[in-house]
């Protein structure tokens, strides 16, 4: 009891919660972040179900770049959200609706494509899943900023973890690169469900699995969408 109260014990108290250096966040601040990325990264939503399509569709190989532009993307656009795109955003709720009416067009497309190319006459449906494409790095980083999910994800974390007027320039670069390290496998192992299942689903003598499985896709995004919808 007495080595409770001595200056010691304070110390050492400290050192179990010392924040890394240049932030004021402390070790179990760090720990929440993390397991928060991993729970929001890992959860159904636009972009694991897009890769998932995308893996099942073209492989894992060929999906890696747009895994890629997902993270990059929601890096930079939760740079932006911690150095005060948040506190715009807030103020201007037009902006926040603007970007989320972007996102769930963008989505309501991509729904109609994958339906569209699962259902109509063989041939057809045929050559409208030949014309699908992954998205490249790029496309995959602009989607982010018009991803509803990825939007209230990087202002969630902006606001939780970052919006203290302590907050130096290295907590907001480290904030971002722990949110990468842990959203780029969680996205690719949604790629990579899809990538295992695409031997399945490429049988010659069963292509209604890969029709199936695009109608499938795309109905879970238009839920989605109407998922994000209700709870805005």
């Amino acid at each position: 009891m007495y080595l409770s109260r001595t200056p010691f014990a304070h110390r050492a108290a400290r050192l179990s919660f010392t924040a890394i250096p240049g932030t004021s966040m402390s070790i179990d601040q760090w720990i929440a972040l993390a397991l928060f990325a991993f729970v929001s990264s890992i959860t159904p939503g636009p972009n694991n179900l897009m890769a998932t399509a995308s893996g099942a569709r073209f492989g894992l190989r060929r999906t890696i770049p747009q895994v890629a532009g997902v993270t990059f993307g929601f890096t930079v656009l939760l740079w932006l959200a911690a150095s005060g795109v948040a506190i715009v955003v807030v103020e201007h709720p037009l902006i926040g609706q603007t970007l989320a009416v972007l996102g769930y067009a963008y989505l309501g497309w991509l729904s109609f494509k994958l339906v569209a190319a699962a259902f109509g006459s063989p041939g057809r449906a045929t050559s409208k899943m030949a014309a699908l494409r992954p998205l490249t790095f790029w496309q995959a980083t602009a989607f982010q900023f018009a991803n509803p999910k990825g939007v209230m994800m990087a202002l969630s974390t902006a606001t939780t973890f970052l919006a203290g007027p302590r907050q130096s320039m290295v907590a907001i670069i480290a904030v971002g690169l722990v949110f990468a390290m842990i959203n780029f496998p969680c996205v690719g192992a949604w790629a990579l469900m899809g990538a295992r299942l695409r031997g399945w689903l490429d049988d010659a003598s069963a292509a209604w699995r890969m029709r199936a499985f695009n109608a499938v896709m795309g109905a879970l995004l238009i839920a989605t969408v109407i998922w994000m919808i209700a709870l805005r």
